[in-house]
């Protein structure tokens, strides 16, 4: 009786994580997103997505760590993204661009 006691009080307790309040253009799927009249405005979200990714990446002891897609300029950037998006074109562009800036953190 106390070891199944102890066994439930040492289960992980279930919790509910808030969904992440996406704006602008990352709210949009990939075919809307890249369409040939919002290109400028989405290269503009997927800079800031990536830069804040990158910000907020840093170590236990609060040091920035290697910053994703350092040796790519923005137009690389924005180019494997787009290449994602064309793969999932009815996905949100914020699913494909934090999918393809985890992909690419693995090379790392």
């Amino acid at each position: 009786m106390i070891a199944a006691g102890l066994a439930l009080a040492l289960a992980p307790v279930p919790f509910e994580i808030e969904p992440l309040h996406i704006l602008g253009i990352g709210r949009w799927d990939c075919a809307t997103a890249f369409h040939a009249d919002r290109v400028e405005e989405t290269w503009r979200w997927i800079a800031g997505f990536w830069t804040g990714r990158n910000a907020g990446r840093t170590s236990p002891k609060g040091r920035l760590l290697t910053q994703v897609g350092r040796s790519l300029d923005e137009e690389e950037v924005v180019a494997e993204v787009e290449r994602a998006c064309r793969l999932r074109p009815t996905a949100s562009m914020a699913a494909v661009a934090n999918d393809t800036f985890d992909r690419l953190a693995q090379g790392l």
